[in-house]
C-alpha cells in the first residue's frame, strides 16, 4: 500500500527538517531535527577568534608608523608558525597598550601557540583591546563569555559585545549575532534579525556567514524558502575552504535539493568536509555522512580499483576438521575480523589524515566480507577494552 499524500509530504518535511544546523566556528550548534542522525552537528566550541589582517581591522586601533611594521612583522610570522617571533614582536606593543598585539596575544594564550594555553589570560588580554573599541577582540571576547571559556558563561554579555563590534561592520560578530538571534542565546529569538546579519557578514565574503545563511535558505527559517540560493551559498562558503559549506553541499547532492541527485559527488563534498573541518566532532559527522552515502551507493557503485603497488586480498578456504565417510564438503571460509584505528585530534600536534585513512581502508576491508570494527580518536583505554578479536 502507498503513502498518502500527507505522509509522503511529512515524511519528506522530517527529512529536511534534519539539514538544520546553525555554526558557530566550525559546524557548531544544531537546530532541534526530526533526525540527528542526517546532519545535525552537536555543540562543540563557540566561534574561533578570527584572524586579523591588515585589511580587517577597526579604524579604532591602526598602528602607524614602526608600530605598524612590528604588527605586521608578528603577523608575518604567525603566519608561517613561528610562534616565538610573533610573541617577541607583539608583546611589547601589548605591553603599551596596542589592542592589535593584544588581540593577537589574547589568541596565541587561548590556542596554547608559543605560549602555555591560558584562557584565562586571554580573556584579559581580548578585555584591554575591546575597551579600545577594537571590534575584533569585542568580537573573541564575547565567543569566550558564550562559551565560558576563562569567564563565567553569560550569553547576555556575549550578545552585547558582538552587538558592539557587528555595529562596526565587522563580519565575524555579525556572523556570531545572527546565531545568537537564530537559536535566541542571550536574546529573544528572532530568525528574521539572524537572517539579516547573516547577509551582512556573507556580503562581505565571510564564509562562515555564508554557510550559515546557506543553511537558513535551505529550511525557510526567516526567509523564504529557496534552495538554488541555499547551494550558492554552500557552493561561496566551500569555495573558501570552509567544511560547513562542502558538508551543506554534501547534504543538497545526496537529496536532490536545489540540485540534481549525484551521491557520487556527495561523497566527495562529505569528504573534503572531513578533511578541513576544525573539530575532532565535526570530523566525526562529516565521515558519518560520507559511510552514509557510501553505503547507499554499495549497491551499484564498483569498489574503487587498487593501487597498482597493493595487492587485493583473495577469500581463504580450509578443510574442515573432519569429513563424513565417502563423501566431500565444500570449505569454508574463514570469519575475518579487523580492528582499525584513526587517532588525528592530538592535544599539541593534530594530524590530518589518519581518520581518512583508517575510513577508506575499513571500507576496502568491508567489500572483502571482512567485518570491521573502526575506532577514532580513541583513547588507550577504549583500546584496551577491545577483546572482540
Amino acid at each position: 500500500m502507498g503513502m498518502s499524500p500527507k505522509c509522503i509530504y511529512k515524511s519528506r518535511r522530517m527529512t529536511r527538517l534534519s539539514l538544520m544546523m546553525i555554526v558557530l566556528g566550525g559546524f557548531l550548534g544544531c537546530a532541534a531535527t526530526a533526525n540527528r542522525n542526517q546532519g545535525a552537528l552537536s555543540v562543540t566550541d563557540p566561534a574561533p577568534p578570527t584572524q586579523v589582517t591588515s585589511s580587517q581591522r577597526s579604524q579604532t586601533a591602526v598602528p602607524r608608523g614602526d608600530t605598524a611594521k612590528a604588527v605586521q612583522r608578528g603577523e608575518a610570522a604567525y603566519n608561517r608558525q613561528d610562534y616565538g617571533t610573533a610573541l617577541h614582536e607583539w608583546q611589547p606593543l601589548a605591553q603599551h597598550g596596542n589592542a592589535v598585539a593584544q588581540n593577537w596575544l589574547g589568541r596565541m594564550y587561548q590556542q596554547g601557540l608559543g605560549v602555555t594555553k591560558d584562557e584565562t589570560e586571554a580573556v584579559r588580554l581580548y578585555r584591554q583591546a575591546a575597551a579600545q573599541g577594537y571590534a575584533a577582540a569585542q568580537s573573541n571576547l564575547g565567543s569566550m563569555y558564550a562559551e565560558g571559556r576563562g569567564v563565567p558563561k553569560d550569553e547576555t554579555e556575549a550578545v552585547r559585545l558582538y552587538r558592539q563590534a557587528a555595529a562596526q561592520g565587522y563580519a565575524a560578530a555579525q556572523s556570531n549575532l545572527g546565531f545568537m538571534y537564530a537559536e535566541g542565546r542571550g536574546v529573544a529569538k528572532d530568525e528574521t534579525e539572524a537572517v539579516r546579519l547573516f547577509q551582512q557578514g556573507a556580503a562581505q565574503g565571510l564564509a562562515a556567514a555564508q554557510g550559515r545563511l546557506g543553511l537558513m535558505y535551505a529550511e525557510g527559517r526567516g526567509v523564504a524558502k529557496d534552495e538554488t540560493e541555499a547551494v550558492r551559498l554552500f557552493q561561496q562558503a566551500a569555495g573558501q575552504g570552509y567544511a560547513l559549506g562542502q558538508y551543506g553541499m554534501g547534504l543538497m547532492y545526496e537529496q536532490g535539493w536545489g540540485v540534481a541527485r549525484d551521491l557520487v559527488e556527495a561523497q566527495r563534498r562529505f569528504t573534503q568536509a572531513a578533511e578541513t573541518a576544525s573539530f575532532a566532532s565535526d570530523r566525526t559527522k562529516a565521515m558519518q555522512a560520507r559511510e552514509r552515502v557510501t553505503r547507499q551507493l554499495a549497491p551499484t557503485q564498483p569498489a574503487a580499483p587498487y593501487p597498482a603497488s597493493v595487492t587485493p586480498p583473495t577469500p581463504v578456504a580450509v578443510a574442515p576438521a573432519s569429513r563424513p565417510m565417502g563423501g566431500a564438503s565444500p570449505p569454508e571460509t574463514l570469519h575475518r575480523r579487523a580492528l582499525i584505528i584513526g587517532n588525528a585530534a592530538y592535544s599539541h600536534t593534530p594530524l590530518r589524515n589518519p581518520i581518512n585513512d583508517a575510513t577508506d581502508m575499513a571500507d576496502i576491508l568491508r567489500r572483502f566480507s571482512f567485518e570491521v570494527m573502526l575506532l577514532r580518536d580513541a583513547d588507550k583505554p577504549t583500546i584496551l577494552r577491545i577483546d572482540t578479536l
